[in-house]
Order: structure tokens, then C-alpha cells, then sequence
């Protein structure tokens, strides 16, 4: 929520999250090339796990490791929120400025990392062992392939589907504004946890339509379009700082 001259909150609206793409965008746009160069190591390991693991027949294992890596990625792009820090304070972000944020994340969030690494693990292991199940690790070349149409693949992508929703929930949920206010405000760990909750909770459909987005846009480009992440995760981390920024008016009362 945001709070309107008069002094009391307003819901935030789907502008809001149109504001807050603009100024990921403007952000991004300012500082392309640290940008690029800091996430570029992370998309190289996952075009190399892509081209070889669709290339042996295990695209599906692929699509595993890809949505779970989602759970990672509000620690791991945590260094983003860096760059307009700086800007604030009218100095020029630096590769450097990125990799130093990187190592020197405040405990709870390195608290956070070490629970999104537990989901992460659970998510693996039990989607594994869902596919052995259904295609005993049978060649799946891609999304297109003839048995991933059948009783055996929707059986896998619902299950799967449903307990990546329940895991990728709580990681949002504890994670989305919680990280940012550890970071620029030095919150606690429980603190910011029931910051991020009262946020989410407090602006339930805009929040909702923001997961959405988030989640949507990079599974998809993780799975069909990877080379895109070097502009999307970026772009969003940014947009999601500015949603921080905007949100954090409100919640911190």
C-alpha cells in the first residue's frame, strides 16, 4: 500500500506494478553492462546444464532443476538491490560493488538462502523420484516430445505442479520484500519475515499478480529462451526493489 497526501493508505494498484517494471527497466537500462557481466556466470552453468541434458534425452530433468532454481534466486540476485543504492547516493555501480554486495549479505539473509537451498533439495529430490515413477527415465527430448502428452506426463506435472506451488509460496511469501528490507534497513531475520507476510498479505491481489509475473516470465525464459535471463532477472530485481521501496511506505508502520 502507499499513502496518499491525505495521510492514509491506498491499495496499490496494477499500475503499481507497471511503475515498478519502468523503473527496473531504467535501472537496468543505466547499468546494462555490470548488470550483465554480474548474472552472466549463472546463465553459462545453466546453458551448459541445458545443452547437455536435453541432448541425452532428459529434458525433463532439466525442467526440474530450472524451476527449482527459482527458489534460489532471491538470495542469489540479492546483490541487485545494490546497484540503486548507490545510484541513490550518486555513485556509479562497479562489477566489483556487485560481487562485494554478493559476500557481504547481512546473516538473516544467508539464513533465508540456507532455508530456499532446503526447499530446493526437497523440490529435486522428490520431482526425481516423481519422473522415475511415471518415465523410469526414458528419453524426453523437450515439451514437444509424444510422451509428455500423455496419462504419465500430466500425472507428473500435476503432482510436480502442485508441490512446486506450495514450496514456491512459502519462499515468496518469507523472501519477496523480505530480502530488500534485511539488506537496506538491516531488518532481522524474524522481523523481516513478518514484514514480507504483512506486505503480501496486506495487498493480497497486486502481490498475487506479482508472484505470477515473476514466477511466469522466468520459467519460461529459463525453459525455452535462457539467453533472455541476462536482461530479465536483473530487470526484475530491480522492479523488485522498487516494489520495496513503494510498499515499505505502509508496511513498516
Amino acid at each position: 500500500m502507499k499513502v496518499t497526501q491525505g495521510g492514509g493508505p491506498t491499495a496499490l494498484t496494477l499500475r503499481s506494478l507497471k511503475g515498478w517494471l519502468a523503473q527496473g527497466w531504467a535501472i537496468f537500462w543505466g547499468n546494462a553492462a555490470v548488470s550483465i557481466a554480474f548474472i552472466l556466470p549463472f546463465v553459462a552453468v545453466g546453458m551448459l546444464a541445458d545443452f547437455w541434458l536435453r541432448g541425452v534425452g532428459l529434458w525433463l530433468i532439466y525442467f526440474i532443476f530450472a524451476a527449482g532454481f527459482i527458489l534460489l534466486l532471491p538470495v542469489l540476485l540479492a546483490a541487485f538491490y545494490r546497484v540503486p543504492q548507490l545510484i541513490e547516493h550518486g555513485i556509479r555501480p562497479g562489477y566489483r560493488d556487485l560481487v562485494s554486495a554478493f559476500f557481504a549479505h547481512p546473516g538473516p539473509v544467508w539464513v533465508l538462502g540456507i532455508v530456499s537451498g532446503a526447499l530446493f533439495l526437497v523440490w529435486v529430490t522428490d520431482a526425481v523420484i516423481v519422473y522415475s515413477m511415471y518415465f523410469e527415465f526414458e528419453p524426453v527430448r523437450g515439451m514437444l516430445a509424444e510422451n509428455v502428452f500423455g496419462d504419465e506426463g500430466i500425472r507428473f506435472f500435476v503432482i510436480t505442479g502442485l508441490l512446486g506451488f506450495v514450496i514456491s509460496t512459502i519462499v515468496y511469501l518469507v523472501t519477496v520484500v523480505a530480502i530488500p528490507h534485511m539488506i537496506c534497513a538491516g531488518a532481522g531475520l524474524v522481523d523481516g519475515i513478518v514484514f514480507s507476510a504483512r506486505c503480501v498479505v496486506g495487498n493480497l491481489l497486486v502481490m498475487t499478480l506479482w508472484a505470477m509475473l515473476l514466477g511466469t516470465s522466468i520459467l519460461l525464459v529459463l525453459l525455452f529462451a535462457l539467453p533472455l535471463a541476462l536482461v530479465l532477472l536483473p530487470l526484475l530485481s530491480y522492479a523488485n526493489y522498487a516494489c520495496y521501496q513503494e510498499m515499505s511506505q505502509d508496511c513498516a508502520r
